[in-house]
């Protein structure tokens, strides 16, 4: 079942121009599968949470896709919508996350391996956190000390504890569900939802 779902995501022969500059090249990884394989177990721990005949995804850097194909295995009712500043396939909205803006509200939003390349997480948190009732995001928690060379050369600009990037959740205003780290050690996902507490209003799911 696993080998068939990988082999459902449409792969471009080559990566658009400046995909790489976002560490593209390494999508295949087993690390980058244990991240997509735990995002896709928060994201059905979601499904249940808002007890939803189907979910509504936005999955905004999604790269290759992978995570759809994984969330839909967990028996996920799925209304998906890829996201990405360099789409991979025909089927991906063109989106920076730096500038555009979302024309909708999604149950859950995803962001994988994004947050590392953004110097300022708070108004992006924020934003995120009007268009969503759950997100599911990743940080590369255990690499802090990185030289600045090294942080040159993955092209990130934010590295930050797990501490550290909790208390920027929280202070977004979001509450965290649960937290998972994968199998090398080195990157957190997060499953959080939105505190209404915080936002001052009760936010339904779309």
């Amino acid at each position: 079942m696993f080998k068939r779902l990988i082999r459902s995501i449409r792969r471009p022969a080559t990566l658009p121009r400046g995909a790489d500059t976002f560490n593209c090249g390494g999508q295949t990884a087993n690390s980058w599968m244990d991240r997509a394989n735990i995002s896709a177990d928060l994201i059905a721990k979601a499904a249940a949470l808002t007890r939803a005949p189907q979910l509504t995804l936005a999955d905004i850097g999604c790269g290759d896709g992978k995570l759809a194909p994984l969330v839909a295995a967990r028996r996920v009712g799925l209304v998906y919508r890829g996201f990405d500043l360099h789409p991979q396939r025909k089927d991906v909205t063109p989106f920076d996350l730096r500038k555009d803006k979302l024309e909708d509200r999604y149950d859950v939003i995803s962001l994988l391996g994004v947050l590392e390349y953004i110097s300022d997480l708070q108004p992006v948190l924020r934003y995120l956190r009007d268009h969503c009732r759950y997100l599911v995001v990743s940080h590369v928690s255990n690499r802090v000390g990185m030289s600045v060379e090294e942080m040159a050369k993955l092209n990130w600009t934010t590295v930050l504890s797990k501490g550290e990037f909790s208390s920027e959740l929280i202070k977004a205003g979001f509450s965290i569900v649960e937290d998972r780290t994968t199998a090398n050690g080195q990157t957190v996902i997060w499953l959080c939802e939105v505190d209404a507490r915080k936002d001052g209003k009760l936010l339904l799911s779309v």
